[in-house]
């Protein structure tokens, strides 16, 4: 998401050296690296399955991330396709935000599941 949001803004932040990872190697290739860090998250959910207490919550954290990534993804290359690094991207980036919330709400309800189950 921080890289996305400086998309916008990449032809203001080259004028004044602003060293955004935009600026530094495109926009084109920032979106591109979204994209593989997108997968990378996606494909990392699987790790919390190898975890006795996370494995519910590996499980349901693989079942949202996994499409929702494809999502993003497609949303980031129409971005990349029709160009769209100097317009606001607001859906995209609620898209961003949202694939990060899963990774901290989903394994919070499987721990406060855990603790709930052991103090009854």
């Amino acid at each position: 998401a921080i890289t996305l949001s400086a998309l916008p803004d990449y032809s203001a932040d080259k004028a004044v050296s602003k060293r955004t990872l935009a600026v530094l190697f495109g926009p084109r290739a920032a979106t591109v690296l979204a994209i593989g860090s997108t997968i990378l998250a996606a494909l990392s959910t699987g790790l919390l399955l190898t975890h006795a207490y996370l494995r519910w919550s590996g499980a349901v954290l693989l079942a949202i991330t996994v499409p929702h990534a494809v999502l993003l993804g497609v949303s980031l290359l129409t971005v990349i396709r029709k160009r769209l690094f100097d317009r606001r991207i607001d859906g995209v980036m609620r898209l961003a935000l949202l694939f990060i919330f899963w990774f901290g709400f989903i394994p919070l309800l499987g721990i406060l599941w855990i603790v709930l189950h052991r103090i009854t």
